[in-house]
């Protein structure tokens, strides 16, 4: 989600408290530091899983390229 400028945007810039003030600094960088980590968490565990099932794959492949022993 990208808003004006290239700066990201999310539903939580938009928050306001009863009085229409906006959310302080730390919360909005605590915020921030979430977004970020939660895509490169997300980022990790779809490679893990990627290499998980390449692993998984390889197993019976290697399997039936070994010659049978008598």
């Amino acid at each position: 989600m990208t808003g004006g400028a290239g700066e990201a945007s999310f539903w939580w810039t938009e928050l306001r408290g009863s009085d229409g003030a906006e959310l302080p600094p730390n919360v909005r960088e605590r915020m921030a530091w979430y977004e970020w980590h939660k895509r490169r968490q997300r980022l990790g565990h779809y490679l893990s899983e990627a290499l998980l099932l390449l692993l998984s794959a390889s197993i019976p492949a290697c399997a039936a390229a070994v010659p049978p022993s008598r």
